[in-house]
């Protein structure tokens, strides 16, 4: 039973690392799986994992129908837009786009990150809030609920004033 339970977490890991699913890799469209890995900003060797996959169901990967979708997906993912959405993601931009590619995308990506940044800030402030006002619903101490309000008032005027800014950055040219 003692195994059991040491190996049963590795397996599902292990499990969980599989790019494709047996059905994908016994369906063959490689150019395809290659344009959405282009797409998803997908290095080069990460036809190495569909291998990895794969080889569990005996089937090898077409690396070069692969290839050239992967390139046709990277025309996608090296857009300055795609760049705008990753930074409000919270993600990087993939090294996978050549160097005119990235400079272009870097001004949006930092566009998409203030947003990103200001979300986290506004998260932050509503769990404080709800901290705040979970503290004055159960205290009894009047001048103690008294300054966790205005601490809830002055809180929320500051997410207000952060929302205000995120607006800015809520979207790319």
């Amino acid at each position: 039973m003692r195994l059991i339970v040491l190996v049963l977490p590795l397996a599902l890991i292990l499990a969980a690392c599989a790019t494709l699913s047996e059905d994908q890799c016994r369906g063959g469209n490689w150019a395809g799986i290659g344009a959405l890995d282009g797409e998803a900003g997908r290095a080069p060797d990460w036809i190495a994992r569909h291998a990895e996959a794969c080889a569990d169901f005996g089937i090898q990967p077409d690396r070069e129908a692969w290839a050239a979708g992967r390139a046709e997906g990277l025309v996608l993912y090296c857009q300055p837009a795609r760049a705008y959405r990753i930074g409000r993601s919270g993600a990087r931009i993939s090294s996978v786009c050549p160097a005119a590619a990235r400079a272009k995308m870097q001004t949006p990506w930092e566009h998409g990150r203030q947003y990103y940044r200001l979300e986290q800030d506004i998260d932050q402030i509503d769990r404080e809030i709800d901290e705040a006002f979970r503290k004055a619903t159960v205290t009894e101490d009047a001048a103690l609920r008294d300054a966790l309000l205005r601490d809830i008032s002055f809180l929320r005027f500051r997410q207000g004033t952060l929302e205000h800014r995120q607006a800015r950055y809520s979207s790319w040219p």
